[in-house]
């Protein structure tokens, strides 16, 4: 049993040093998220490389994902709805699914996922109420 457990983890750790993840920062200029939408222009384009891919959101507030999975619970707010659309090249729209925390930020999940041959070049994110955010990522990355 405790080799099995070994072997496992070093096969994660493997999988890690593979490169499985790249991440992007699509923005580093702080910005106040609300019920207008906030577009950002990507370039150079986004792209998915890995056989997952997400958007992580570091929110400057104390929260927490609920079930199910489509709202975020903001401390002294409560319910927060956050909608997420990426937009392609093509004009292709593509909506948010699953909304949960990774890393300490909020990990903003496509499903089912944005196909590898497209190119985004617009992310527009807006909230149900006014939250700041410090940084936006696009995250690829490949699940075990």
């Amino acid at each position: 049993m405790k080799r099995t457990t070994i072997l496992v983890l070093c096969l994660v750790q493997l999988s890690c040093l593979g490169g499985g993840v790249k991440e992007i920062v699509v923005s580093r200029k702080p910005f106040l998220l609300n019920p207008m939408p906030t577009e950002i222009e990507c370039d150079p384009p986004l792209v998915r490389i890995r056989r997952s891919a997400s958007l992580r959101v570091e929110l400057l507030c104390t929260w927490q994902p609920e079930p199910p999975w489509d709202h975020i619970a903001v401390e002294d707010l409560g319910k927060v709805f956050i909608e997420a659309t990426l937009v392609s090249s093509s004009g292709a729209e593509y909506n948010h699914e699953i909304l949960g925390m990774a890393g300490g930020s909020l990990d903003i999940r496509f499903e089912p996922e944005i196909p590898k041959d497209e190119s985004i070049v617009l992310v527009r994110l807006e909230s149900s109420h006014e939250l700041d955010v410090g940084q936006v990522n696009w995250y690829n990355f490949d699940p075990l």
